[in-house]
């Protein structure tokens, strides 16, 4: 017993210390790329942001989001943290329909690089980021998937966006 308890404890510990070193690492390297090395901290409290705002994500996946959020935003940092929290609400949105983690955060980065390809992210008049277009038109996306689930996933959204054109995504 003592050693099942050990043996136990031990593989909680190197879980969590396996957890922290990928952690880590995902925002290690991103430090090659001057943008992201100047504004690490930004980029540390969105993962944090996305850890608060739903506390089912693991530290890996919402280091993933907010590399990933970064790399979507072009490095621009007044979009960084908003595309991590639209990764977010998708991730989310996909677990509630049963999909794994790994699933749900692969289907989510991919409906968002999507989004981002059909430029569904900027207002039409000034060409700057608009949270509240990217919110409406997410939803709007995430509904047609939801609907469409047995057909459609994330991957074949983005699939979908990278091949039509635009009068095809308007439609």
């Amino acid at each position: 017993a003592a050693y099942a308890g050990w043996h136990g404890a031990s593989e909680t510990f190197g879980s969590a210390f396996h957890q922290t070193g990928t952690y880590d690492q995902t925002f290690l390297g991103m430090l090659g790329d001057p943008v992201a090395a100047a504004n690490m901290p930004a980029i540390r409290a969105s993962a944090a942001q996305a850890m608060r705002d739903n506390p089912y994500l693991s530290p890996v996946d919402a280091a993933r989001m907010a590399q990933e959020a970064y790399e979507i935003s072009g490095g621009q940092m007044a979009e960084q943290a908003p595309v991590a929290t639209l990764i977010n609400r998708v991730d989310r949105s996909f677990q509630l329909l049963g999909k794994s983690p790994e699933d749900a955060m692969r289907e989510s980065i991919a409906f968002i690089k999507a989004q981002d390809i059909s430029n569904r992210f900027y207002d039409p008049q000034t060409g700057h980021f608009s949270m509240e277009r990217a919110s409406r038109d997410t939803d709007s996306a995430l509904g047609m998937v939801i609907a469409n689930r047995q057909f459609m996933h994330g991957q074949n959204f983005l699939a979908f966006s990278k091949s039509a054109g635009l009068a095809a995504q308007q439609m």
